[in-house]
């Protein structure tokens, strides 16, 4: 079964951690201090999003699955249905979805008082930043999941682990569960005392996979990035921005289905090279208008620049900057 694949990424994370030691200047304390803000900013962007989702007509949350997240960048799964049309629905839903979160504002203030109570980071240093999202979206159709085969392919180590044997009868108790949480494998149902059990997670290996991050990397911050083969199956029409700029790479997007989705679409050809091994090259379909991008993909404040510059050179190079303010914002 195909499902939708989604990477969200906050742009510039490890900039601004470094900027966080540096503040912090090896007080430990401090540190946790700006790293609990930036954790909220996490919390924040999650709630958001499954805020928004819970709020759609035709995609549901409980159909969307976090497969990992490390630290800052979440990898979630969605179930498409098998109906094409309802699966057109879906995914112009969940990109409508996706543009709502991006336009969110994530200010992440990271001045902190010193003993008195008095601001000891100046606003001329780097400290404060308007975090923007990078996201890549597609389909995937070949992959298999491999995380409910460990387990029988492991259970063997965890016996010896908690001091059991392999035979036809073991004990599921509460050391061997928590083997199993801890190294994520296990099987439905299992349940251990007091309702304790072991939540598994899903995991999926392809070369599709792959491809998959290799194009996330290439994507760019404040821009929703969707794959060829994705925007393949979503009905869509493509137009000028207007009349006298037929010239620009920028486009009109509009989708038809699932309520409609209307941006400006500017594609990226990504080559094997950049694939790191992945043969053939693909599209990438960078959406966006003046709600995702905002009056910072003009400005050029010290909060925004450093996180939106390669994005703003991005944009520049295809000719962003000749579209009138009116109608990006329009």
């Amino acid at each position: 079964m195909a499902f939708l694949s989604l990477s969200i990424d906050l742009a510039g994370s490890t900039r601004i951690k470094q900027e966080m030691v540096t503040i912090a200047q090896e007080d430990r304390a401090r540190l946790e201090t700006l790293y609990e803000r930036f954790a909220n900013v996490l919390y924040l962007l999650e709630r958001g999003l499954y805020q928004a989702m819970i709020a759609c007509r035709h995609a549901r949350l409980d159909r969307l699955y976090l497969v990992k997240s490390v630290g800052d960048e979440y990898w979630y799964a969605y179930d498409l249905p098998e109906d094409a049309r309802e699966a057109a629905a879906v995914t112009t839903e969940i990109l409508t979805v996706l543009k709502e979160i991006t336009a969110q504002e994530r200010v992440l203030n990271l001045a902190l008082p010193n003993a008195i109570g008095e601001d000891t980071t100046r606003l001329d240093d780097v400290s404060l930043f308007d975090i923007p999202l990078k996201i890549f979206v597609d389909v995937i159709d070949g992959a298999l999941e491999v995380n409910s085969a460990r387990y029988e392919h492991l259970k063997d180590l965890v016996l010896q682990a908690t001091g059991q044997r392999k035979g036809p009868t073991y004990a599921v108790d509460n050391d061997f569960v928590e083997v199993c949480r801890r190294l994520n494998m296990g099987e439905a149902g299992m349940i251990v005392g007091k309702g304790r059990g072991i939540s598994v997670r899903a995991d999926y290996i392809g070369l599709e996979v792959d491809r998959f991050f290799r194009l996330a990397k290439c994507c760019h911050a404040g821009l929703i990035g969707v794959g060829g083969g994705l925007l393949e199956r979503l009905p869509h029409r493509i137009a000028n921005v207007s009349s006298d700029l037929d010239y620009l790479a920028i486009k009109r997007f509009a989708t038809a289905s699932g309520g409609g989705l209307s941006c400006f679409i500017l594609n990226e050809e990504i080559s094997p090279e950049r694939m790191k091994g992945v043969a053939g090259s693909y599209v990438i379909h960078h959406l966006f208008d003046g709600a995702t991008l905002s009056e910072s993909i003009y400005a050029n404040p010290r909060f925004v620049e450093p996180l939106l510059a390669p994005t703003r050179a991005f944009l520049a190079e295809h000719g962003f900057y000749a579209i009138d303010r009116a109608i990006l914002f329009g």
